[in-house]
């Protein structure tokens, strides 16, 4: 591990958890697991492991990449609510990390650890319905807290029609890919992706990203959608 080496990490808990029966519990962190299975087969060396689950409802996940927060962010908001299981809240931070348990994720340490565990903390008690996903970012730039959140309200507003059309998007799909994933029509999952803000989240996610292969992804990707 390098010394000057960032990472992120991400530290959930399931909203509305009290409320949940053995087996809906189980559904919504094997969601969550399938979710983090689909974003690594994208992105083989961004996720470090496995999600660590903990206190019941309590959830975290290791990025080797820390440009890909957003990304997957929006990843497990889309994928949570098109499964129609409870969504999240997280906190989110970046910075170094001192040891990590490759079998157990929440067993490491370090800064980013410690942070993102704070920050879900403080917003632990914000009451939101169970569909709603919510983020925080410990960040110092107030642009990106911005951005973040502002995508945090837009994906409030995703119906899971919608959720699974921005699932597909952010998978690399075109509109008759998505629609045949989703049982739907192009023509409809071109409205679904209009109502998702698609065409923002991709400028966004290029700007975050600040990486030419992943720019030259979305710019693609946006023809391939008819955005």
């Amino acid at each position: 591990m390098g010394s000057n080496q960032k990472y992120a990490v991400l530290t959930g808990d399931i909203i509305e958890s009290s409320k949940l029966n053995a087996e809906q519990l189980a559904a919504a962190r094997k969601a969550l697991e399938d979710i983090v299975a689909d974003f690594k087969a994208l992105y083989p060396r961004a996720i470090i492991g496995e999600p660590a689950f903990f206190r019941g409802d309590g959830w975290q996940l290791l990025l080797a990449r820390p440009r890909y927060s957003l990304r997957l962010l929006l990843f497990i908001a889309s994928g949570l609510k098109m499964r129609r299981v409870n969504n999240s809240r997280i906190g989110a931070a970046a910075g170094p990390v001192k040891t990590i348990n490759y079998d157990n994720i929440s067993l490491s340490n370090g800064a980013a650890f410690t942070e993102s565990g704070r920050v879900l903390n403080a917003i632990e008690n914000i009451k939101i319905k169970k569909d709603k996903p919510l983020w925080r970012l410990s960040d110092k730039n107030i642009y990106r807290v911005l951005t973040f959140a502002a995508l945090t309200a837009v994906a409030d507003n995703w119906t899971p029609a919608i959720a699974g059309s921005i699932y597909g998007a952010l998978k690399g799909l075109n509109q008759h890919e998505i629609a045949s994933e989703t049982g739907g029509s192009r023509q409809n999952t071109a409205k679904q992706l209009r109502r998702g803000k698609w065409s923002l989240i991709a400028e966004i996610l290029a700007a975050e990203e600040k990486q030419p292969a992943e720019v030259a992804f979305v710019k693609s990707n946006r023809q391939r959608l008819h955005l």
